[in-house]
């Protein structure tokens, strides 16, 4: 065997990411692996429960030159996207990976901005079977009824908040509006995270998962100039849109999003 290889997989370490799409998944994910101190990253997207990953070799893409393929990587970062706790808990893409340490981050954003961004997604694409696919349990593709994403809301923010254990392991909660907006935060989630400690915010809009709602790129290099904390606001009388709300997620909410509140007043 190569040792200058087996020495650089068996030194690999893990992140796992958990998030629910249109969460700021791929700006958080750029992010870990621009300011990982460690060396490269051999990133995995969107993980698919039970497809075999054995073979593959070539890191799926993010907005960062600190990518490479998965023989010469220092961490190995994978990205669950809309997947139960259980799930994102149990599984592993890689099973024969060692690794010297893992770590698992659920990201959580408030349920406003999300779920204004995944219904203009939806909508912005209604020709394209992927998104639809994707995006397929929404209240303006079932009549009326809570989609089953605020379900899983809900089973995030209750883990976010402990009221539930469901992740086991080393796991850091990362809440996204903070990230996005308090420069100290940045700072200490790098620490946790073995990350570089400058804080400054990460401006690049991933080109995976279609990009901003709202601003597709546009804003790429600028991330900071998008107005990411009122995207809620054109759908406040929307009917669709307040389907995905109910008193138990928006009292979640003001106890993790305290800043916010209820800006809804009909729910």
């Amino acid at each position: 065997m190569n040792l200058r290889l087996y020495f650089t997989i068996s030194c690999m370490r893990k992140i796992k990411l958990a998030g629910i799409r249109r969460s700021g998944n791929h700006a958080v994910l750029g992010w870990l692996a621009e300011k990982f101190l460690g060396g490269k990253t051999f990133f995995l997207n969107d993980v698919v429960i039970g497809r075999d990953y054995a073979d593959k070799r070539k890191s799926d893409n993010l907005p960062t030159n600190n990518l490479c393929r998965r023989g010469k990587a220092s961490l190995f970062l994978s990205s669950y996207e809309d997947k139960s706790l259980f799930e994102f808990d149990n599984h592993e893409p890689l099973t024969r990976t060692p690794h010297t340490g893992e770590t698992k981050v659920m990201l959580l954003r408030d349920p406003f901005n999300t779920f204004a961004s995944r219904l203009k997604c939806i909508r912005s694409r209604p020709d394209n079977k992927y998104m639809q696919r994707l995006l397929n349990d929404e209240p303006s593709l079932l009549a009326g009824d809570m989609p089953k994403i605020s379900i899983l809301w809900k089973a995030y923010a209750k883990e976010y908040l402990g009221e539930t254990n469901t992740l086991q392991g080393r796991v850091l909660f990362l809440n996204y509006n903070m990230w996005t907006q308090d420069y100290e935060y940045r700072i200490e989630l790098a620490k946790a995270l073995g990350l570089a400690e400058d804080g400054k915010p990460f401006e690049r809009v991933p080109g995976y998962g279609f990009g901003s709602s709202f601003d597709n790129r546009r804003k790429d290099g600028k991330a900071t100039e998008m107005d990411l904390s009122n995207r809620w606001e054109i759908y406040r009388e929307d009917e669709d849109y307040l389907n995905y709300f109910d008193g138990e997620l928006i009292d979640l909410s003001k106890e993790i999003f305290p800043a916010i509140g209820n800006p809804l007043r009909r729910v």
